[in-house]
């Protein structure tokens, strides 16, 4: 179907706008690892994230998206390359989506709550090369590593955070981290990325133009699946 032809050209919702509502509005054209670096110079020390009571400034949000876009760029991913980030609402999860951006990547959230045979589907119809995800997860991903695209697989913890009370209980941790370390998967441990990486990611030409996010449907209509933002103009 030609763009012409679609519903997007034609635009019957703007007959349903209230009379003095713009059919278009003045939108600044940026990035969103850009917005990052303008709200943490101008606002370094004011809280950027609060999970469960541990609270990061925009100033170190910002050090921690750069050293981990190194990171992904001592993995290979290039401009245009897909990650997956399979991570509940925590910190790392924020971290790993606008390191990805940094470098012009293309970000792939998926629900951790979904099954193997899910996932298979969305690593493989996404064509994501790194998958982050949470440790206890990890044996898992693994496992379906083989039947994906997925070549590198990044861990984080949710107890790398200080709690009252401890998160994950520890006992088989070390059973499972010589199993992950064997199958090659890489710890992410964010306060410590200072000790092992430079913030100095790859520049990407032109983060405005081509896709930077692929959000993934529910099970509402069947296999969940990809989907693929617009914006008409």
């Amino acid at each position: 179907m030609a763009y012409e032809d679609s519903i997007y050209y034609k635009k019957p919702w703007l007959k349903s706008y209230e009379p003095g509502v713009p059919a278009t509005i003045d939108y600044e054209e940026i990035a969103m690892p850009d917005i990052l670096d303008r709200t943490a110079a101008k606002y370094p020390d004011k809280p950027a994230l609060i999970f469960q009571g541990y609270s990061i400034t925009y100033r170190r949000m910002k050090d921690m998206v750069d050293r981990f876009a190194t990171c992904l760029t001592d993995f290979g991913v290039r401009q245009g390359d897909a990650v997956a980030i399979l991570l509940p609402n925590t910190i790392p999860q924020v971290i790993s989506y606008y390191a990805t951006l940094r470098i012009g990547a293309i970000t792939v959230l998926n629900n951790p709550l979904y099954s193997d045979r899910e996932l298979e589907h969305q690593f493989n119809d996404s064509g994501s090369k790194v998958l982050v995800t949470l440790d206890l997860l990890g044996n898992r991903m693994i496992d379906l590593r083989p039947r994906t695209k997925v070549k590198q697989i990044v861990y984080t913890s949710i107890g790398d955070y200080p709690f009252e009370e401890p998160a994950i209980p520890a006992g088989g941790q070390k059973e499972e981290d010589g199993r992950r370390r064997e199958a090659g998967a890489r710890r992410l441990q964010v306060e410590g990325l200072h000790r092992q990486v430079q913030p100095q990611p790859a520049a990407a030409e032109d983060r405005l133009r081509g896709r930077g996010h692929v959000p993934v449907h529910g099970r509402h209509h069947g296999r969940v699946q990809g989907c693929m933002p617009t914006m008409p103009t």
